[in-house]
């Protein structure tokens, strides 16, 4: 669980161990929020959290699941609420509900159990703070008459804690293995602002394999736009033209991974809830092959911005190279950089000139003199065979060597094109590239702009002010 906590950039947790195939509870925080950690149990981990000048309490549940044990759940959440009058956030999954209506299919619950749960929310001063999605948060996965579903899992406060964050929402999030919804909730003050996402150039994506008419697309566009076997200069342009029709076909025929994912939700959403008249549908199960196949996408497009290649996409692990994507934004991002008198650069253009001008004078020639002189006195080492096969013209095989050794995605440059996209392709690419790279090699004409590369700062510290250690791409 370290291992994992770590990786996902969270520098503080606790866990309480699963027993079994049922029950466990983890919280894990980031640096910047003042978390205090109060004894816990199998039942719950509880919390009184520091953020933005707000205190608060936060208790993660996980109710008991034998049903004539469950009153420990009742007396666990009663015991929470003795301890303090902080704003209360309590949520988890409680294994039971409120009303039959929370309830389809299987048979009735236990009234006094689900009065029971009744009676503790109202003694606890915990209001159910509503949901925003399909009804119930756990299924059975079963067909016909055997299939449950019950809504187990929600989220709770108290009226203090609403007055501090009047907006708090919560959302029930598809999931594609368990048979557990999960719960997102959004503590909130003040309605989101919404930020202009900033222009980024082109990008391949890995998924884009996935999608049927890819090979269609990429064969017709590389057609289109065919040169002939001519060399540098002209398979530059040829990649730029390539790039260009792949940036629209994206555009116009695969769209957005995260507005299909929300578009299929909420149709699934409605026809999940259709079902629950007219029983299991056809409709249910085809927008739940189609989902998990949007998901799929989903996931090789962060597993590509996480660049975690020791995890394969298929393994279910969405949110974990999201999570590993957003922290390597966060870790790389350089917010300040100082000058030579010592004062702070903030803004993107001063901290653009700012690395121009360090780079250049770096790898700037200080010129050199008496060369002759030194090689003169040198032992010659390399005999007139060694020499012939160091400079014979490099083959195809080296080259096709070379390109299979690079990571699929690693550290694409400005063309926005990863060695996957010459790999997928090297039927039709072989010959250009061949070419192009032996005529490099011998000094040919470049494009102005086919040695550009991305300078990425690797940053070790949290706050990072100075110059780091430089990696190019």
């Amino acid at each position: 669980m370290d291992k994992l906590k770590w990786s996902l950039g969270f520098a503080n947790g606790v866990a309480v161990d699963c027993n079994g195939r049922s029950g466990g509870l983890a919280l894990w925080w980031r640096e910047g929020i003042d978390v205090s950690v109060r004894p816990w149990c199998q039942y719950y981990i509880d919390t009184k959290i520091t953020f933005n000048d707000k205190t608060w309490r936060l208790s993660g549940i996980y109710g008991e699941p034998r049903t004539e044990l469950r009153k420990r759940t009742w007396d666990v959440l009663q015991y929470l609420k003795s301890q303090d009058d902080l704003p209360w956030l309590c949520m988890g999954d409680f294994n039971e509900v409120v009303s039959q209506l929370e309830q389809l299919g299987g048979n009735p619950r236990s009234q006094a159990n689900m009065a029971g749960f009744r009676d503790c929310l109202e003694h606890c001063g915990l209001s159910d703070l509503g949901y925003k999605g399909y009804d119930f948060t756990w299924n059975n996965k079963r067909e016909g008459d055997e299939n449950v579903q019950v809504r187990l899992d929600r989220g709770t406060a108290t009226a203090s804690f609403l007055d501090l964050y009047p907006l708090t929402t919560v959302e029930h999030i598809v999931t594609e293995e368990s048979d557990h919804m999960a719960l997102l909730v959004r503590v909130q003050d003040e309605p989101p602002r919404n930020n202009l996402a900033s222009r980024r150039g082109f990008q391949f994506e890995e998924m884009w394999l996935k999608h049927e008419g890819y090979e269609e697309m990429i064969t017709t566009a590389w057609e289109n736009h065919d040169r002939g076997i001519s060399g540098l200069n002209n398979l530059w342009k040829q990649l730029r033209e390539v790039s260009a029709d792949m940036k629209k076909w994206s555009f116009e025929s695969f769209g957005s991974v995260r507005a299909e994912i929300k578009r299929l939700r909420s149709q699934l959403d409605s026809a999940r809830t259709a079902a629950k008249l007219l029983g299991t549908s056809q409709e249910v199960r085809d927008l739940e092959k189609q989902l998990h196949d949007v998901f799929e996408k989903e996931e090789i497009m962060y597993r590509q911005r996480s660049r975690q290649e020791w995890l394969k996409a298929g393994d279910k692990n969405t949110k974990y190279f999201q999570n590993r994507a957003s922290h390597r934004r966060r870790k790389k991002t350089v917010r300040h950089l100082r000058r030579d008198d010592g004062s702070l650069c903030n803004t993107n253009e001063g901290m653009c000139s700012m690395a121009l001008a360090f780079y250049n004078n770096l790898y700037a020639s200080e010129g050199s003199s008496n060369g002759e002189l030194v090689l003169n006195l040198m032992d010659e080492l390399v005999t007139e065979d060694m020499n012939r096969a160091l400079t014979a013209e490099i083959s195809d095989n080296e080259i096709t060597e070379a390109l299979f050794q690079m990571g699929p995605t690693k550290a694409p440059g400005p063309d926005g094109l990863p060695a996957l996209f010459y790999q997928r392709h090297w039927s039709f690419l072989k010959a250009h590239v061949c070419k192009a790279v032996r005529e490099f090699l011998a000094g040919g004409d470049c494009p102005n702009d086919f040695n550009a590369t991305v300078l990425l700062f690797a940053v070790i510290m949290s706050s990072p002010y100075m110059w780091p250690q430089p990696s190019c791409s």
